[in-house]
């Protein structure tokens, strides 16, 4: 008997499909890596026939098609901006502390193109993106966080038999984390009369630029906390303080004090303030006794903050932490198709691969046949390679599959590849080891095979690798070994052999603003990069442009 398929579509910002047969998934295909712009939203009807055509349910028709929540009309409705009108279910259910969740009867009937479909809240689409994605057997006690840029931090449970709702942790929405950057320089103008507003790719910049800041830590953490305190405590919203207000006032500790408190102070302070209050909060809500046997999941934009899921590995409050690839909106197809597949089946376990994305396109070009090592011995000559190498990773993170491969020996080399890419001079580069070799060079240095957790560099990697060194001494440490990526795991091996160093720059293979290169084409003529491998073949290109 053939197993069903199911089929999860979003549609907004980071769209995405995901097909998945009976528990394995096949594609998770977003948007922006079938040569759009990062962040892409569907625009109309040719968008949703390519993301549906990517899942495969346009020449097989879905058992079940899964479409995301989101912020919709007064009747429920999602317009897109040149296309269909499409019922969805709201981004996130006001639910009362201890809500069992009925996860059938949370489901919407929507149409989509005329095909019969239903639809999930955003928030449950996240939360199943974190159950279907998680590594094992289920422990003893399974929670996962949910915190984006639209809900205030919610916890959940899962057990055998449901799925509830614990509590918000604390009402403030991610998104005051962007606005408020975007109301400073170097985000926003000099001016309070600026607009607050969310741009997408705003968040992960500021935790690269906190690492600026003179006022770190405890002073600007505790100034920045009695804003928020009063800002709580002031807000007219229901369930949620107003983040635009809360912004403002942020802002106005800069604009106050221009002397003593930068931008990157403020934004220091907000972080480490959100980091505190989420531990404090969880400690609050979770009482030892309840997180024996325990795991955390995060997802929601906050998963990709590498400094927040280190703290909380750290912690010991849990006896593992979970993060998956796609933490942020690119894995809520994912997380719908699951959840749709756990309201008809019961069943949540998923198999699933981070290479599951979209496959190159051909190219004409003549490249010369070449090894692993040639690619090593051209690296340890200090020229960036790009390596594109069959279906693209999914989430937001290069992991090998659609990398600027480079030489970490060099200092000048992080400058060298933020201008290649024309991304800011405070940005970091990230460091690729071998997973056996990880704990010579990091702390703690373990298995981190997503790019998910903070490290730091112990003293003989800040001397030997000191293009990946962060200002304040960390990296966004991705290990790889044989089973993950067996073609990076023998470029990574012979450039140790060659150089004594197990450990490569790793950058994503796209233009500034662009989701990856599905192309060896697109690489070359793009030009930034004068080395592309892929397919066993090294393609020699124009010099990079800078």
């Amino acid at each position: 008997m053939t197993e069903a398929l199911t089929v999860g579509l979003k549609l907004t910002h980071d769209a995405s499909v995901a097909a998945t047969r009976g528990s394995t998934t096949s594609t998770i295909v977003e948007l922006e890596k079938l040569g759009r712009r990062r962040f892409a939203r569907a625009m109309g009807r040719a968008d949703i026939e390519l993301l549906l055509k990517a899942g495969g349910a346009l020449d097989d028709t879905p058992d079940l098609l899964v479409v995301d929540g989101w912020f919709t009309d007064r009747d429920g409705y999602l317009q897109l901006p040149n296309g269909p009108r499409i019922r969805v279910a709201p981004y996130a259910p006001e639910y009362s502390p201890g809500t069992v969740v009925d996860l059938e009867s949370e489901l919407v009937p929507s149409d989509v193109l005329g095909r019969a479909a239903v639809s999930v809240p955003h928030v449950i689409s996240h939360v199943y993106a974190a159950l279907g994605s998680a590594p094992g057997p289920s422990p003893a006690r399974d929670y996962v966080l949910v915190w984006d840029g639209g809900v205030a931090p919610a916890l959940f449970e899962k057990t055998r038999s449901c799925l509830s709702f614990i509590d918000t942790l604390f009402p403030i929405a991610l998104d005051v984390y962007s606005r408020t950057a975007m109301l400073m320089p170097p985000f926003g103008p000099d001016s309070m009369n600026a607009p607050s507003r969310d741009r997408l790719d705003v968040a992960g910049k500021v935790m690269a630029f906190i690492a600026t800041a003179k006022e770190q830590g405890e002073p600007a953490a505790a100034k920045v906390a009695d804003v928020m305190s009063a800002a709580m405590k002031s807000s007219k919203m229901a369930g949620i303080t107003d983040s635009s207000a809360l912004a403002r006032r942020l802002a106005n500790l800069h604009y106050n004090h221009r002397e003593t408190m930068s931008p990157a102070d403020v934004l220091a302070g907000l972080h480490f303030a959100l980091e505190r209050a989420l531990r404090m909060q969880l400690d609050r809500v979770l009482p030892a006794s309840e997180r024996a046997g325990s795991r955390l999941s995060v997802v929601g934009g906050a998963g990709l903050n590498i400094k927040w899921n280190a703290a909380l590995r750290r912690s010991g409050s849990f006896d593992s932490v979970w993060v998956p690839p796609f933490p942020n909106d690119s894995g809520v197809a994912f997380g719908a198709a699951v959840a749709g597949r756990a309201a008809m089946t019961g069943e949540v376990t998923t198999h699933w691969r981070v290479h599951s994305g979209p496959t190159l396109k051909k190219t004409r070009r003549l490249g010369s046949p070449a090894s692993p090592a040639n690619v090593a011995a051209v690296l340890a000559d200090g020229h960036p390679v790009m390596v594109l190498d069959g279906p693209a990773e999914v989430g937001p993170r290069a992991l090998g599959g659609r990398s600027i491969l480079a030489d970490p020996r060099r200092p000048e080399m992080r400058d060298r590849l933020n201008a290649i890419k024309g991304r800011e001079p405070y940005r970091p580069i990230a460091p690729l080891c071998l997973e056996k070799h990880a704990p010579d060079y990091f702390e703690p240095g373990t298995p981190d095979p997503y790019m998910v957790f903070e490290h730091k560099l112990n003293q003989r990697g800040r001397e030997l690798i000191p293009a990946i060194v962060h200002l304040d001494g960390t990296a966004r440490l991705q290990t790889i070994n044989e089973e993950q990526n067996p073609l990076i795991f023998i470029i990574l091996t012979e450039f140790q052999s060659l150089t004594g160093v197990p450990v490569l720059c790793n950058t994503s293979a796209n233009r500034n603003g662009r989701g990856f290169f599905d192309s060896v084409e697109k690489a070359i003529r793009w030009g930034g990069v004068p080395h592309v491998y892929s397919d066993g073949k090294l393609f020699l290109g124009r010099k990079a442009s800078r």
